[in-house]
């Protein structure tokens, strides 16, 4: 927290779920360049649509299921019909 400018705080910037509170740290305490910031809302934006799509695939299949828990074989072979 002293040191916004240390490897751990540039490198948790650009982990998607570290990257609102570290980037937040060190733009409130120093001054990254643009284009680390610019790459970390990217970065942000890009994991939480991949993330977002894979999981309403899987509500779908589990939804078409009715009620059945869905084991990984399953959501598997429902991934490869949706063509994931």
């Amino acid at each position: 927290m002293g040191t916004p400018d240390a490897m751990i705080v540039k490198v948790a910037s650009f982990i998607p779920f570290f990257s609102p509170f570290a980037m937040f740290l060190r733009i409130g305490l120093a001054s990254p360049m643009f284009w680390e910031t610019a790459l970390s809302f990217v970065i942000l934006f890009v994991s939480i649509f991949i993330f977002g799509w894979l999981s309403a695939k899987i509500y779908h299949t589990g939804v078409l299921m009715y009620g059945k828990r869905p084991t990984f074989k399953e959501l598997r072979k429902a991934m490869k019909a949706y063509k994931v």
